[in-house]
Protein backbone atom coordinates (compact mmCIF):
# COMPACT_ATOMS: atom_id res chain seq x y z
CA UNK A 1 0.00 0.00 0.00
CA UNK A 2 2.81 2.41 0.80
CA UNK A 3 4.38 1.64 -2.58
CA UNK A 4 1.12 2.65 -4.27
CA UNK A 5 0.78 5.86 -2.26
CA UNK A 6 4.39 6.99 -2.69
CA UNK A 7 4.84 6.11 -6.34
CA UNK A 8 1.45 6.51 -8.01
CA UNK A 9 -0.66 8.98 -6.01
CA UNK A 10 1.76 11.87 -5.52
CA UNK A 11 2.14 12.56 -9.28
CA UNK A 12 -1.65 13.05 -9.34
CA UNK A 13 -1.08 15.91 -6.92
CA UNK A 14 1.44 17.40 -9.36
CA UNK A 15 -1.03 17.14 -12.26
CA UNK A 16 -3.75 18.85 -10.22
CA UNK A 17 -1.37 21.59 -9.09
CA UNK A 18 -0.19 22.17 -12.68
CA UNK A 19 -3.82 22.33 -13.89
CA UNK A 20 -4.57 24.84 -11.14
CA UNK A 21 -1.68 27.01 -12.34
CA UNK A 22 -2.69 26.85 -16.02
CA UNK A 23 -6.42 27.48 -15.43
CA UNK A 24 -7.61 26.07 -18.73
CA UNK A 25 -9.73 23.13 -19.81
CA UNK A 26 -7.94 19.98 -20.97
CA UNK A 27 -8.99 16.67 -22.39
CA UNK A 28 -8.53 13.39 -20.54
CA UNK A 29 -5.64 12.40 -22.78
CA UNK A 30 -3.78 15.60 -21.84
CA UNK A 31 -4.26 14.80 -18.17
CA UNK A 32 -2.98 11.29 -18.78
CA UNK A 33 0.08 12.53 -20.70
CA UNK A 34 0.85 15.03 -17.94
CA UNK A 35 0.48 12.25 -15.37
CA UNK A 36 2.97 10.07 -17.26
CA UNK A 37 5.40 12.98 -17.50
CA UNK A 38 5.17 13.84 -13.79
CA UNK A 39 5.20 10.16 -12.79
CA UNK A 40 8.43 9.45 -14.64
CA UNK A 41 10.12 12.76 -13.82
CA UNK A 42 9.32 12.76 -10.11
CA UNK A 43 10.15 9.11 -9.49
CA UNK A 44 13.39 9.23 -11.49
CA UNK A 45 14.47 12.41 -9.71
CA UNK A 46 13.63 10.98 -6.28
CA UNK A 47 15.49 7.72 -6.84
CA UNK A 48 18.47 9.60 -8.28
CA UNK A 49 18.59 12.00 -5.31
CA UNK A 50 18.26 9.20 -2.77
CA UNK A 51 21.04 7.25 -4.45
CA UNK A 52 23.37 10.25 -4.70
CA UNK A 53 22.81 12.01 -1.40
CA UNK A 54 21.65 9.32 1.01
CA UNK A 55 23.54 6.33 -0.34
CA UNK A 56 20.44 4.21 -0.94
CA UNK A 57 21.35 1.24 -3.14
CA UNK A 58 18.07 0.73 -4.97
CA UNK A 59 17.97 0.55 -8.74
CA UNK A 60 14.35 -0.59 -9.12
CA UNK A 61 11.21 0.11 -7.17
CA UNK A 62 10.08 -2.90 -5.18
CA UNK A 63 7.85 -3.46 -2.19
CA UNK A 64 10.81 -4.65 -0.08
CA UNK A 65 12.58 -1.28 -0.20
CA UNK A 66 9.67 0.62 1.35
CA UNK A 67 10.57 0.47 5.03
CA UNK A 68 9.53 3.27 7.40
CA UNK A 69 12.67 5.40 7.01
CA UNK A 70 12.62 5.11 3.23
CA UNK A 71 8.90 5.99 3.11
CA UNK A 72 9.52 9.22 5.02
CA UNK A 73 12.44 10.21 2.76
CA UNK A 74 10.62 9.25 -0.43
CA UNK A 75 7.35 10.95 0.53
CA UNK A 76 9.09 14.13 1.66
CA UNK A 77 11.14 14.45 -1.52
CA UNK A 78 8.19 13.46 -3.68
CA UNK A 79 5.90 16.05 -2.09
CA UNK A 80 8.58 18.69 -2.60
CA UNK A 81 9.03 17.66 -6.25
CA UNK A 82 5.23 17.60 -6.79
CA UNK A 83 5.21 21.31 -6.02
CA UNK A 84 8.51 22.38 -7.60
CA UNK A 85 8.35 20.61 -10.99
CA UNK A 86 4.91 22.03 -11.96
CA UNK A 87 6.08 25.53 -10.97
CA UNK A 88 9.20 25.21 -13.12
CA UNK A 89 7.22 23.77 -16.03
CA UNK A 90 4.59 26.52 -15.78
CA UNK A 91 7.29 29.20 -15.73
CA UNK A 92 9.02 27.69 -18.77
CA UNK A 93 5.71 27.44 -20.66
CA UNK A 94 4.83 31.04 -19.84
CA UNK A 95 8.23 32.42 -20.88
CA UNK A 96 8.78 30.31 -23.99
CA UNK A 97 5.84 30.30 -26.37
CA UNK A 98 6.24 28.33 -29.57
CA UNK A 99 3.67 28.50 -32.32
CA UNK A 100 3.83 26.15 -35.25
CA UNK A 101 2.17 27.03 -38.52
CA UNK A 102 1.76 24.58 -41.32
CA UNK A 103 1.07 25.87 -44.79
CA UNK A 104 -0.17 23.90 -47.73
CA UNK A 105 2.03 24.60 -50.71
CA UNK A 106 1.05 23.63 -54.21
CA UNK A 107 3.48 21.64 -56.30
CA UNK A 108 4.01 24.62 -58.62
CA UNK A 109 5.04 26.85 -55.72
CA UNK A 110 7.46 24.23 -54.41
CA UNK A 111 9.04 23.78 -57.83
CA UNK A 112 9.43 27.54 -58.33
CA UNK A 113 10.99 27.91 -54.87
CA UNK A 114 13.50 25.17 -55.67
CA UNK A 115 14.42 26.94 -58.89
CA UNK A 116 14.85 30.25 -57.05
CA UNK A 117 17.12 28.61 -54.47
CA UNK A 118 19.35 27.12 -57.19
CA UNK A 119 20.04 30.53 -58.74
Amino acid sequence: MTLFICVFLLPILAVNFFSFLEKKEKSKINYFMEYLFFFSTINFTILFALAMFFGEKYSTISNAMFNNIFIVKYSGFSLFMCLIIPLILFYIKSVIKINFSVENLKKDNVASEKNNNKK
